[in-house]
């Protein structure tokens, strides 16, 4: 039996794109935080400086594929 076909990746518009970076400067936002759900469907994030999200907006953002057993036993509860 197959897998079902994957949903269709969600793009951004530019105007989603230029309102997030509004918002962030306006209000002086210092860190944000970006989540990416993995393979297994486990939501991995990290906080970004106002700086690395604006560039991230037009570049992209690495996000490493490769996660420690203790980050994924850790109880942050």
């Amino acid at each position: 039996m197959q897998d079902p076909p994957a949903a269709p990746a969600t793009t951004v518009g530019r105007d989603e794109i230029t309102a997030a970076r509004e918002f962030v400067t306006d209000h002086g936002i210092e860190h944000v935080k970006v989540g990416v759900f993995d393979t297994d469907g486990i939501l991995r994030g990290k906080y970004l400086a106002r700086d690395k999200f604006l560039s991230a907006l037009d570049k992209g953002l690495g996000v490493c594929e490769v996660v420690s057993p203790q980050e994924t036993a850790r109880d942050d509860n």
